[in-house]
């Protein structure tokens, strides 16, 4: 019988194969979006297990202030209505980070929401202009799911925009091992501290 860490190999290895592909057409996953979150309520240690429900990109906070302080904030995959979406599901996403100062903004800590994952990164993440990819055992069918935590300290008003990865051109890919489809995400938020910052929402 196989094991269970086989399973999972063989989901997580078919899953990054399939990122490295390309889409010929629009997938289920097609229109899907990166935004971000600071909720000043939450703890540093609680990352994304604490993060109340939320079922509303436009309930999203993409500010956070420029104090000094680590501030925890999320980066959501969000999606247009499940009428729209039909086969919708995703086991791997990627995406990047813009340019930014990292004299006025430390990324002191991060890390991938899922419990079970292969994560690659690229360029020195998450410092500017670098990227990541991962792939997970969970399959996520919500229209807004969070994804990635990283804990920041502002010392200047600034801002970092997500953007996709610097390495490749698909973002999000289907969960179903019979047909692998990669999607592109088209917009990224962008989590101001001290200025305003911004969501896409679908």
């Amino acid at each position: 019988m196989r094991s269970l860490r086989a399973t999972r190999l063989s989901i997580l290895s078919a899953a990054a194969v399939a990122l490295l592909c390309s889409s010929a057409a629009a997938g289920p996953n097609a229109n899907g979006r990166f935004v971000v979150h600071h909720d000043a309520t939450l703890e540093y240690s609680s990352a994304c297990d604490s993060i109340p429900p939320v079922t509303d990109c436009e309930s999203l906070t993409p500010t956070a202030v420029a104090d000094g302080t680590d501030k925890l904030w999320f980066v959501f995959a969000a999606f247009p209505s499940a009428s729209s979406q039909v086969g919708h599901g995703f086991v791997t996403y990627a995406f990047g980070l813009s340019d930014y100062d990292p004299s006025d903004l430390i990324m002191s800590s991060w890390g991938v929401c899922s419990d079970d994952f292969l994560e690659i990164t690229v360029n020195d993440w998450p410092g500017p202009d670098s990227g990541t990819s991962v792939v997970s055992t969970n399959c996520e069918t919500d229209l807004l799911v969070p994804i990635y935590w990283f804990v920041t300290r502002a010392y200047a008003s600034s801002s970092i925009g997500l953007t996709l990865n610097p390495t490749q051109d698909q973002s999000f890919v289907t969960c179903w091992a019979s047909s692998r489809v990669a999607d592109v995400a088209v917009g990224f938020g962008t989590m101001g501290f001290g200025e305003a910052g911004s969501n896409p929402c679908p």
